[in-house]
């Protein structure tokens, strides 16, 4: 983990709600792993405005990229940065998704903006030759981003883009071909889309893997403001110490 001033290489609008915002950091290259998270000091002359957390998207030729909506002044200020700004940026943190080459296949469940981490996790899946699918889904085609680097089957709430519905509907839609082979799937959206994942991992032999979206104010572990409930244990982790990628079997959402 490391404080530094990162400097803006490029922001640009992927969608009616989502940005992307790259950055150089020689240390975060070699040190990040997919599915942890950057905590980013968005506006130096506003004491009110914490740090806010971000997944790391991607990396790539010594770029780090972030993905985000515009929800309050954070990032609202966030969305009106400059090439060549500097933004203070704290990472890696918390623990990432755990890639091995026990199953016959991935499965990647990204819901709006939880679409964040899984550019990194892809490369990294290239990297080492292993098999999967990836769903998304977003709101409507206004909110879609479109990837050109990998395949995906997309989603939208209204029909407007793709299969009508939700992307774990869509998901349930293509459930048979996965009955009975090693998966694992690994999930990022709203708590409601990753508590409807609860069912699946329920009434399949599935292992899950989620990364939460939670407020968080230190992003270390400190001020205790992010907690997830045990599902065995009498106790909460925390999502920015403890995850925020967590086996489901392991938390209640």
């Amino acid at each position: 983990m490391k404080d530094e001033k990162c400097i803006i290489t490029e922001l640009k609008k992927l969608s009616h709600t989502i940005y992307s915002l790259k950055f150089q950091s020689n240390y975060l290259m070699i040190n990040s792993i997919p599915g942890q998270f950057l905590n980013i000091k968005i506006d130096n002359t506003s004491p009110q405005i914490l740090r806010r957390p971000f997944s790391i998207s991607d990396i790539k030729n010594n770029e780090i990229e972030i993905l985000f909506n515009v929800v309050g002044k954070g990032t609202a200020s966030l969305a009106m940065k400059k090439e060549g700004e500097y933004i203070d940026v704290l990472g890696p943190l918390g623990n990432g998704f755990k890639l091995n080459n026990d199953y016959e296949k991935f499965i990647i469940l990204g819901g709006g903006i939880g679409i964040a981490p899984f550019p990194f996790l892809i490369r990294k899946l290239n990297e080492k030759k292993i098999k999967y699918d990836i769903f998304f889904g977003f709101r409507n085609v206004n909110d879609v981003v479109k990837f050109k680097e990998f395949h995906y089957e997309l989603s939208t709430d209204d029909g407007s883009l793709g299969f009508k519905g939700n992307v774990i509907e869509l998901f349930l839609s293509r459930l048979d071909i996965y009955k009975d082979r090693r998966v694992k799937i690994f999930a990022c959206g709203p708590n409601k889309m990753l508590k409807n994942l609860e069912k699946i991992y329920q009434n399949n032999d599935f292992d899950v893997e989620v990364s939460i979206e939670s407020y968080m104010a230190c992003g270390i572990g400190i001020c205790q403001g992010c907690p997830v409930q045990s599902r065995n244990e009498n106790k909460n982790y925390l999502v920015c110490k403890d995850g925020p990628c967590f086996n489901l079997k392991d938390i209640i959402l």
